[in-house]
Order: C-alpha cells, then structure tokens, then sequence
C-alpha cells in the first residue's frame, strides 16, 4: 500500500515536471523570441536619462569646457512651421490607434485637442504669447538660412528645439507631466556647455552639436554587433543627444560621452535602475594663461590682421599654445537669431579690407568667407613656409652629401646676370652654410636645389616626406591637414626644385614648422606634438629618429643662433631694438617671407548692379618667424605666422598703407616672437640655458 501512494505520488509529481517542462519549451522554444521581445519592448518604454559630458581643462586645471545641467521645453520644428503633411501623418497614426473604438471617428478633432493644448503648455513654459511667437520665428529663421546656406533640407527641420529654459525641478516635474502623450512638444533634463574660457580656446576646444545621421551610421552598435535591443539602446546615440564635432569635443568623445542610465516606469517589469555616469574629465597640455596672454598680444600688435602663434614644449612635444585669430566666442556661438537679424546679416557681408569681428548675431549661421574665423589656422591652414624651410633643406643637402659645411657658395644678387628670375635680398659674396641661414641667401639655397635635384628629382620631396611634411602633424585634432607640394614634371621640375629649396611650391601648416624647429633643437629626433594628456584620448607621441649627424645639425644652429645673434642677421636689428636682448639667453630663428598664389586673397563680390566678380580683397605676403630657445638647451619651440603683409624692403613693421601690414618675417613675425619667449620665460617653461 505504501509503495503504490509513493508511486502515485512520484507519477503526479513527473507529470507536473513534465507540464512546467512542456511550459518552459514553449516559453523558450517555441515562443523564446516573441517573449524576449515583449520584455524588451517594456525595458525600453523606461526611462533613460544621461548624465554630465565630462569636462576639458588646461594643464593646470582650469576649466575650459563644462555642463551646467538645466530643464528645457522642447517643440518639433515641424509643429513650431505648422507642417501640414507632418499633422496628417500624426492624425493617420492618431486614427489606426482609435480604431475598434468609440473615438474612431474623432480622430481629427481629438489630434486638433492636443495639438492646441500643445500650444497652450509651449506658450506657459515661454511665458507669454509674444515670446514664443518671437521665439517661433528666430527658430523658423534660422533653419530656414541653414536650408539657404546648404542648398537642402537640413536636420533641423526634423528635430526638436528648445524654446525655453525650465527655472527650476519642481516647474520642470510640473510641464513634464501636463505634456505627457501631447505632440510635437517634450520636457527634458539639459545641459548647457559652458565654456569659462570663452574665445581664447575656440578652436582647440572645439564644439559639439547634434547627433546627425552619418554619427548614428558611425558610432552606433548594429543588431549584429549587439543582439540585446536593451543594452544596444544604453550603449547608442540617439537622434537628441549631444556629440563632439570638432577640436578636442571630437577627439576625445569616448572620454567625455557620459554613460545612459535607466530606469523602469511598471507595466509588470519588475523594478530596476541603471545608474549613469559622467563623462571623464579631459586635461590638455595647454596652459590657458599662456593662451590668453598670446591672444591678446597679437591683437594689440596686429589689430587689423589675421595670423596664428604656436608655442612647443621641445622635451615632450607638448603643445603649449595653440592661438589663431581670428577667434569666436563658444558661449554665444551657438545662440539663436532673429529672421532679421539672420536677413541683416546676409544683405551686408563684409567689406573689402575691413575686419568685421566674429561677434555678429549669427549663431551657426557664420560662413565668412573673409576672415574664416572658425578655422583652426595652426592645424589646418596650409601656407608656403618661406625661408623657415632652408634649415630642413640644409639638413637633407649636408646627410646627403651635396654640400658639407666647409664649402662656399657665391651670391651676386641674382642666379643668372641677365634674368630678373631668382633674386636675392641682397648681394651677399661667398658664404658659408651658417652664414647663408643668417642671412636667408636665396642664391645659396637654390644651388642647393638645383644640386639635389641632379643627384635625384625626388631626392627634395623625400626629405621633406621625413621631416614629416606630407603627413597629419599628429595631434588627432580631426581640423589637421597634411602638406601639399606642387611639383610639375618633366624640365620644369629643375626650377621648381630651386624654389622648393627656399620654402615655395609647397604648403603645410604652422605646427609642422613649429614641429621641425623642435626636431632640430633635439638634433634630429621627431616627436609627434600632442595637445591631450597622454592616455586620455589622444593618439600616443610617436618619435622617429632622423640620420643627420650631430656636427651638420650643429652648424644649422649656430647659422640660426646668428639669425638673431649676428650683424647682418635677418633679425639682428629687430632683437636689438625691440627687447630680444633683454630676454637673457640667445635664441635660434629663422624668419620666412612666402608669396601668395595670384599676390593675395580673392573672392566673388556681388555689386550693385548684381553681378559677380572674382576680386582680389586682400594682399600681400605670409611671413612668419620660427625658432627654439635657449640656443645652448633648448626649452620651447614657437611659430608665428602673420596673413597678408606688404613687402617692402626697408620699411617701418609698424606703417599701415590702406590698411596694409608692410614688412617681411623678421620684422613683423619677429616682435610677436620676442613677446613669445617672454611669456615663456615669465610662466617657468624657461628655465635658464
């Protein structure tokens, strides 16, 4: 009897294993995917939210980029235009919902409720009729001249925008709850960029913006790559978060980006919260008093022209200043503006040989054609570097064998007697190599390329190829450019070789001339500049070692110790008189007078009449000064470039003819570098000789 109740028992107690086995394989099996759809689908009606976009600090620690949170209330742009087709496609979607139901055929008129109500909360959270009207219009303004500017339907026309800031929590819990479900309109936690260091750090900082389509294609984990619908919404962007887009926002966005967190809203989900987290804090090698001290000096020097300044540590390849004028103010850059402010600005562009600052009510509607203030002009203006280039050139002549420093080479103002091609500045005798550098004797320098040029065509191009011209400079700054060269082929190539071999038919930026005067102060060693902290998100220094021997890098120092240190030095007269004496150390230079293709800056004007010319509105020259200092141990390493000065031999660096900067690198460039290795000396990066 007992064992016929075990039995009994036993057979119950399988068949009701077996049913929740049979439940289980046809949870699992037979509807695995449709449930762990269902769970998905209720993970994801939570809700995420994000945390602070880590911060961007100096070398110090100061702080140059930060989020402030806020609350805003945020519209539809197709609801803020009253889009017709948008409100048909929303009452269509209103209508399939209400199906089977006794609202079925109220759709028009219960969409036509909510949208008015929509209205109504918008016109709360701005605070009155007029403001949002205002605020409706600037809005519809300015995606309308971005639309003009792009030729094409841009993002914003599909986006939410934000038409008022919430004051505070309790409003923000408020609003959110009134316009739940409503269209077209959205409460949401923000964060405002603030940016203490206002203009002084535009270009490096860089900005962020919204996500845009080739960011989600980008960045965005796929189905394949993450099956989890759940943890690949955590891990993606979405349409209304923030990204970097340029300068150091870009580079390090896997640092700053905070992680999402989440949290569940019910609907028999059981309870769960993910926490989010700041992004991580970002330190550049940049010293902001440096920076500002820069800033300010070269528009006190040189207040109607553009140019840029680049100060190197020569140890380590850190990158101390970055300034590049004009600038652009990150906290306003951004802000809306008026339709007729937006029309104001379109009808008066900028006059010829004028500087209208960047401070215009455009927000990101600038497009100067002018003065190009966004652009980053150390890492990605491209210029002939001029004589700056004749000590790589001795470099790669003296490794190669086609001089040694021994030998002379005869200048008599001019390579050949009877042609006005291949001048001089002066008729400057036998000279050797130091001498030729101190002097920047162009006939030398081209028999140099002429020389190379015989031994091998491509023998030039090469050694500008090592000194790493043709590549990015390294700081992983997406702005950065590589250098170009223009060198023809065939029997014209000779003569190109010979102003090649003084700084023209090539281009690159002033962080590779800045990068090649601290190659030479470390006697030949390249390493990559850097502008982040290593291991926070920028790309590793690399250094290369170069084959030049040590007594060939010596004799280009002393020519460029005699630049500054010598009479007859391009700048001897300039370090005199305007303080380079004063610093207590010498310094190696070089300056550099480059010519402009077609003599200056054109551009297509618009006239009265309406039509379009292609018009010269600036010339001139880039001239720049380029060095290390102190010329026994090198500390620093610097550049400065200024746009579009008039040569004149002779003449007065401070004497404007029709708005025109006259002079030539040594006396223009130069004082700007005086006050360079001031600075540098003021805020300990020169300690000594």
């Amino acid at each position: 009897m007992y064992k016929k109740r075990v039995a009994i028992l036993l057979s119950a107690m399988g068949l009701i294993f077996l049913a929740l086995l049979g439940r289980l394989f046809v949870l699992q099996i037979v509807n695995g995917q449709q449930c762990r759809d269902a769970y998905e689908q209720s993970l994801l009606r939570g809700t995420f939210f994000t945390a602070s976009r880590g911060a961007i600090l100096d070398r110090h620690g100061n702080v140059l980029a930060r989020d402030n949170l806020s609350y805003e209330f945020c519209m539809d742009y197709r609801l803020i235009a009253e889009d017709p087709s948008w409100v048909r496609t929303r009452q269509r979607e209103l209508r399939r919902q209400l199906r089977n139901t006794a609202d079925s055929g109220r759709a028009e008129e219960i969409f036509a409720e909510r949208m008015d109500k929509s209205l109504y909360w918008a016109v709360q959270a701005c605070g009155s009729s007029e403001q949002f009207d205002a605020v409706r219009r600037q809005i519809v303004a300015r995606v309308k001249r971005i639309a003009e500017i792009n030729n094409d339907r841009p993002r914003e026309a599909e986006e939410f925008h934000v038409i008022a800031q919430i004051g505070s929590e309790e409003r923000y819990r408020y609003l959110k709850e009134m316009v739940e479900g409503l269209p077209g309109v959205s409460v949401r936690h923000g964060r405002k960029r603030d940016y203490p260091a206002g203009e002084y750090a535009c270009h490096v900082i860089g900005q962020i913006g919204p996500v845009s389509r080739e960011d989600l294609a980008a960045h965005n984990l796929t189905e394949e790559q993450e099956p989890d619908a759940f943890e690949r919404r955590l891990a993606n962007y979405q349409p209304t978060d923030i990204i970097g887009k340029s300068g150091v926002e870009k580079l390090c966005e896997r640092m700053l980006r905070p992680a999402q967190g989440y949290e569940s809203t019910g609907g028999g989900v059981q309870k769960l919260r993910i926490d989010p987290h700041d992004g991580r804090d970002v330190h550049l090698t940049i010293d902001m008093a440096l920076q500002v001290r820069l800033t300010e000096m070269f528009r006190k020097t040189y207040p109607y022209h553009n140019g840029c300044i680049a100060v190197m540590d020569v140890a380590t390849g850190e990158i101390l200043a970055m300034v590049s004028i004009p600038t652009y103010n990150l906290q306003t850059y951004r802000r809306r503006v008026s339709e007729e402010a937006a029309q104001a600005a379109a009808a008066s562009p900028p006059r010829r040989n004028s500087r209208e600052w960047i401070d215009r009510p455009y927000g990101l509607l600038v497009k100067d054609d002018f003065d190009f203030p966004l652009m980053n002009r150390v890492i990605a203006g491209r210029y002939d570097p001029g004589s700056t280039f004749k000590p790589l050139i001795a470099a790669a002549a003296l490794t190669e064998g086609i001089i040694d420093i021994h030998r002379t080479i005869e200048c008599r103002g001019r390579l050949f007697e009877n042609s006005p091609g291949y001048g001089c500045t002066g008729t400057h005798g036998f000279l050797l190599l130091a001498e030729a550098i101190r002097c920047s004797c162009n006939i030398y320098f081209y028999r140099v390329g002429e020389w190379m040029y015989h031994r091998d065509a491509n023998l030039l191009p090469e050694w500008l190829g090592r000194f790493g011209m043709f590549d990015l400079p390294g700081t992983g700054l997406v702005e950065e450019k590589a250098g170009v060269m223009d060198m023809p082929t065939g029997a014209e190539r000779r003569g190109a070789s010979r102003m090649l071999a003084i700084g023209q038919k090539t281009s690159v930026t002033p962080l590779h001339v800045v990068n090649l005067m601290a190659t030479i102060a470390r006697n030949g060693e390249m390493i990559s500049p850097t502008i982040v902290r290593p291991g926070e998100g920028g790309p590793e220094p690399v250094r290369v070692k170069l084959p030049i021997a040590r007594e060939h890098m010596a004799e280009i120092r002393e020519g460029m110790r005699r630049v500054t240190a010598r009479y007859g030095g391009t700048a001897y007269k300039v370090w005199n008189t305007q303080g380079g004496r004063q610093l207590g150390f010498e310094v190696c230079g070089k300056s550099g007078t480059a010519r402009v293709a077609g003599g200056g800056q054109f551009r297509t004007v618009i006239h009265e009449d309406g039509t379009r010319r292609r018009e010269m509105v600036r010339e001139g020259n880039m001239v720049w000064f380029a060095g290390f200092a102190p010329a026994k141990n090198p500390q620093v390493a610097f550049v400065a470039m200024v746009e579009y000065v008039i040569y004149q031999s002779g003449s007065d660096p401070d004497e404007y003819i029709e708005g025109g900067l006259t002079g030539g690198g040594a006396t223009v460039a130069g004082p700007l570098c005086i006050e360079v290795l001031k600075a540098c000396k003021e805020l300990g990066y020169i300690r000594g000789e």
